[in-house]
């Protein structure tokens, strides 16, 4: 402390070599100065360290890891090392984000795609069915024509053609030997 206390006598004196009790004063202000100044470099040194360490500390990351985040896998040296693992994770993570947002914008482009698509199709199928009611009741031309043309179908089976044999002459014929 010796040291330090002659080189703020020698700062006083270049700086104010004239009034001994102001130097004084001057040599104070220029030890706190030196002491905070050798205060932020430690501080600065200790939360350095921490990543410097980081950086050294070897750590292995997943191949999958690294191509999912689409990022190197080194950085400053030639190995990995924890803090290229939480590089690494943290791109993971926004990878991961983005995928998801993706996904979402599909889906809600797809709903959208799906349910006008389904309203166009539905209109379709209400004006088909109107369609039908018209052509099909038995008010319009061809219903009329598809009631007769049932009716007389069915008839057609009722009559008895020449040469067909009923039931009980099958029977008769089957009891009968020949």
């Amino acid at each position: 402390m010796s040291s330090l206390w002659t080189i703020a006598e020698e700062y006083v004196e270049y700086i104010n070599p004239r009034n001994s009790q102001e130097n004084e004063r001057y040599k104070m202000k220029f030890l706190k100065m030196f002491l905070v100044v050798l205060f932020a470099t430690v501080l600065l040194a200790v939360i350095g360290g921490g990543c410097f360490q980081d950086l050294l500390t070897p750590c292995h990351i997943d191949e999958a890891a690294i191509e999912y985040s689409g990022q190197e896998a080194t950085s400053y040296v030639p190995w990995t090392s924890i803090w290229d693992a939480q590089r690494i994770r943290n791109y993971v993570n926004y990878m991961h984000v983005q995928t998801q947002n993706a996904y979402e914008r599909l889906k809600k482009d797809d709903s959208l795609t799906h349910a006008f698509l389904l309203d166009g199709v539905d209109a379709n199928i209400a004006d088909a069915e109107e369609l039908q009611a018209q052509v099909f009741s038995p008010a319009s031309p061809l219903g009329a024509m598809l009631l007769a043309g049932g009716g007389l179908g069915l008839g057609a089976l009722a009559i008895k053609r020449p040469g067909d044999k009923s039931k009980k002459e099958v029977e008769l014929e089957k009891s009968v030997p020949a």
